[in-house]
């Protein structure tokens, strides 16, 4: 499980940086960068629903 979680958060801090290099080289189609932006916070949500589901039914170990 906490694999699964590594992964995602690796996954969001991928698309962030996408999101940032396509932002900055300033030839991004605005479409393409709403979308990859778009792609991070569902996934950012998502993580956040699956660890407080983890941790709910003690897939997690608490402190």
């Amino acid at each position: 499980m906490k694999v699964l979680l590594l992964l995602i958060l690796l996954l969001i801090i991928a698309l962030l940086a996408r999101g940032f290099v396509q932002l900055i080289r300033g030839n991004a189609q605005p479409q393409a960068l709403a979308r990859t932006l778009t792609w991070r916070v569902l996934l950012s949500l998502g993580l956040f629903a699956l660890i407080l589901l983890a941790s709910r039914l003690g897939w997690l170990a608490g402190g």
